[in-house]
């Protein structure tokens, strides 16, 4: 009986994970935050299905986005960042929802980890809170850097191919050397001006300017 009356049992945390990582002091007044982002692509399109989704999935804030998911230069994306906190976790109804393409997908992770913030995909079996969800996206990073380096392999190869069959790498010439020929003649010896040559031969001053001072 001595051994039992010592035995205290281990009490398994309620605490959302990220809350865990705070201070012991204010981790009992901590609440984990689930925060939904919402995006359509244009301004006539609806988020309502979105905003009902992560409505009932219980978010407690949600940031509505009209905007193309092209790029990460999003207004309220960007303000959504800024204001997330350490344990929170930002909810999605799709993975295009957040970007259309993987390598900001990517990017927008490794903030997400910066900050501490785990990432809930609604429509998928990703979920950085869990150990499975968090292997589903690194899975999705290997892919995106074979992505990257297959791309990067591809444009040296196409690049090394068109110097082998006598190509130059430049900008081209606007006008081939006959023209440049007539646009010398006619300022050098008709005195024509820059800004007539400009107008006669469709083009801009600079590119004439660069024309008679062989640059181009």
């Amino acid at each position: 009986m001595t051994g039992l009356s010592t035995w205290k049992p281990k009490l398994k945390s309620s605490l959302p994970r990220g809350a865990a990582r705070l201070p012991l002091d204010n981790q009992l007044k901590y609440k984990i935050m689930k925060i939904g982002y919402s995006r359509t692509s244009s301004s006539s399109q609806s988020l309502s299905i979105q905003i009902d989704t992560l409505k009932k999935y219980g978010c407690d804030k949600i940031y509505r986005e009209k905007k193309s998911g092209k790029n990460m230069d999003r207004p309220e994306f960007k303000r959504m960042i800024e204001d997330f906190r350490e344990g929170d976790v930002l909810v999605s109804t799709r993975l295009d929802r957040l970007s259309r393409s993987l390598s900001d997908l990517m990017k927008t992770l490794e903030v997400l980890n910066e900050k501490k913030v785990g990432l809930k995909i609604l429509a998928t079996d990703i979920d950085t809170t869990t150990a499975y969800g968090t292997l589903v996206f690194s899975i999705l990073g290997t892919i995106a850097e074979f992505e990257r380096e297959l791309t990067k392999s591809r444009r040296e190869e196409g690049i090394q191919k068109y110097l082998e069959n006598g190509g130059v790498l430049g900008r081209k010439a606007k006008f081939p050397e006959d023209k440049q020929d007539e646009i010398r003649y006619l300022h050098k010896q008709k005195g024509i001006s820059y800004n007539q040559l400009a107008e006669r031969f469709n083009c801009s001053r600079m590119t004439i300017y660069r024309i008679l001072k062989g640059n181009d």
